[in-house]
């Protein structure tokens, strides 16, 4: 229930909101996101990153999925023995990587994606009390930790190219794997390291909701940026991206 009012129902508040925004606004300016107003609404019940269901909002695709992932992890580590725990999230890992090559339609609520996000969230509950004896060291060694695996995770990213959780790209797996796991201590040893800020702070409290408003803001400063330059949106956006 409490995953519900967190997760879930700040999904549909802040998709209802996108939509509309889409629906009078964006629309006339941005014609390669129309679709049957219906579509989005779709979206809405369904949860999940697919053809034109999330339009609206695309970075929205992320609220289900970690409702969903958050779900997995508590089934597994309620009700798996602690012995077989690395066994089933390695199995949830395989069988979010071999479900796109099925070709077949996600799962509602960002299912597909969680099966392999499950693996990292629980990895990262089984690491967590051992992890903590390294963020003892000084700031001097939490930020050469941080470039460090910061430095191995670009080149990775060179490697691999780019990936997609919401769509289940991964490229090749291995690197995916490796890097999806030091990027995400990399992010750890350096949130460690850095002092109490009241700008951090509020940032922190706020993130919902400036995760939930990026996406049609950036999309609004693309268009302006586009009149001005005269360049075109399509240009724009994978210069941004």
């Amino acid at each position: 229930l409490k995953k519900v009012k967190t997760l879930l129902i700040p999904f549909f508040s802040f998709y209802l909101l996108s939509y509309l925004y889409w629906f009078f606004v964006e629309q006339s300016f941005r014609p390669s996101t129309s679709t049957e107003f219906y579509v989005p609404l779709i979206g809405l019940l369904y949860g999940t990153s697919y053809k034109m269901f999330i339009i609206p909002n695309g970075a929205l695709w992320f609220l289900p999925c970690f409702f969903s992932t958050e779900i997995l992890a508590h089934l597994i580590f309620k009700h798996i023995k602690s012995k077989f725990q690395l066994f089933i999230l390695t199995t949830t890992l395989i069988t979010g990587f071999v479900y796109p090559l099925f070709k077949i339609v996600p799962l509602p609520l960002g299912i597909s994606s969680a099966l392999t996000a499950t693996f990292f969230y629980g990895i990262s509950c089984l690491l967590k009390e051992k992890i903590k004896g390294f963020l003892s060291i000084s700031k001097l060694g939490l930020f050469a930790v941080c470039l460090f695996f910061m430095t191995i995770v670009y080149f990775m990213s060179t490697i691999n190219g780019r990936v997609d959780l919401a769509k289940m790209v991964y490229n090749n797996h291995l690197i995916y794997i490796a890097a999806s796991l030091i990027g995400a201590y990399s992010i750890l040893f350096l949130s460690a390291g850095i002092s109490k800020s009241k700008i951090l702070q509020w940032i922190g409290q706020n993130s919902l909701v400036i995760f939930a408003l990026s996406e049609p803001v950036k999309r609004a400063v693309i268009y302006i940026m586009s009149k001005i330059s005269h360049i075109s949106i399509s240009e724009l956006r994978d210069s941004v991206i």
